[in-house]
């Protein structure tokens, strides 16, 4: 299982640099998060989410989708709990994150 926040690309050199564009957010948590905003928006506002502030959005989703996945890497143990059946007995499953922050993990 890999995740990756979004907002940033890398470059001609090798290395990854800061970046909203498209590119950057491509199958990102930002890009789901920015989504459902615009989802949620038309929803209750009755009309589309506006383009003002559009990037910093953006900024606010990968903050947010960064900081969720650096807690959830320091947290793991390797393993959770997991209750099933009508009797509620606990199993434990090993889970392993791919967190990386600057792209994409296969």
């Amino acid at each position: 299982m890999s995740f990756y926040p979004g907002g940033s690309r890398g470059t001609r050199s090798g290395t990854y640099e800061y970046s909203l564009d498209d590119e950057a957010m491509t199958d990102s948590m930002a890009r789901v998060m920015e989504a459902e905003m615009a989802s949620l928006y038309r929803k209750v506002k009755e009309h589309a989410l506006p383009d003002a502030g559009r990037l910093e959005r953006r900024l606010l989703f990968v903050a947010i989708a960064r900081g969720m996945l650096k807690y959830l890497h320091d947290q793991q143990e390797g393993s959770i709990e997991a209750l099933s059946g009508t009797d509620a007995s606990s199993h434990s499953h090993a889970v392993r994150m791919e967190i990386n922050l600057n792209r994409q993990v296969s």
